[in-house]
């Protein structure tokens, strides 16, 4: 009888929840193996951004500008001493207010989509063809209609979210 010896795999996609070293399951280790991967690419493209900045880069050129010796104080700047916080806040208002007439519109409509055969037959092609329309390009439309400001905004983020809820519902 021959002893077999057991070699520890990780495993690194989806399964790497379950990492067996000799029939034990050893979450902990996976999860070191996959933070230092992560990191390490992190601090990989870091070091390429800086060499491609700060040591291939002519001094005072367009492209120095963008180093990281200047870019994460600006960075810490701008989070610290800035009104960031209030366009995020109005930013994800306009999300929300979008994804709420998205769903008002969507569920109802897909609801009688998934329960007529008649009213599926009828709306299909114009869904089907209108899905297909990039949201960004009706930005001059919804500017013309609508003018500037939130409203088409709100209807820019209704038109991108309503069919995935509509056709999923």
């Amino acid at each position: 009888m021959t002893h077999q010896q057991t070699t520890p795999t990780v495993a690194l996609g989806p399964a790497a929840a379950v990492v067996s070293t000799s029939g034990r399951a050893t979450v902990g280790r996976a999860f070191a193996v996959r933070l230092a991967l992560g990191l390490g690419g992190l601090a990989l493209v870091f070091v390429l951004w800086w060499i491609g900045t700060d040591v291939l880069a002519q001094k005072g050129s367009f492209l120095a500008r963008f180093s990281p010796l200047t870019a994460v104080p600006a960075l810490f700047d701008l989070l610290l001493h800035s009104d960031l916080p209030l366009h995020v806040v109005m930013s994800l208002q306009r999300i929300f207010v979008g994804l709420g007439f998205a769903l008002l519109i969507g569920v109802p409509l897909g609801l009688a989509v998934g329960s007529f055969q008649v009213v599926e037959a009828a709306t299909s092609p114009a869904f089907q063809f209108l899905r297909m329309i990039s949201p960004l390009s009706w930005m001059p439309i919804a500017v013309m209609v609508f003018g500037v400001g939130d409203k088409p905004i709100y209807f820019l983020l209704t038109f991108a979210a309503v069919w995935p809820i509509l056709l999923s519902t």
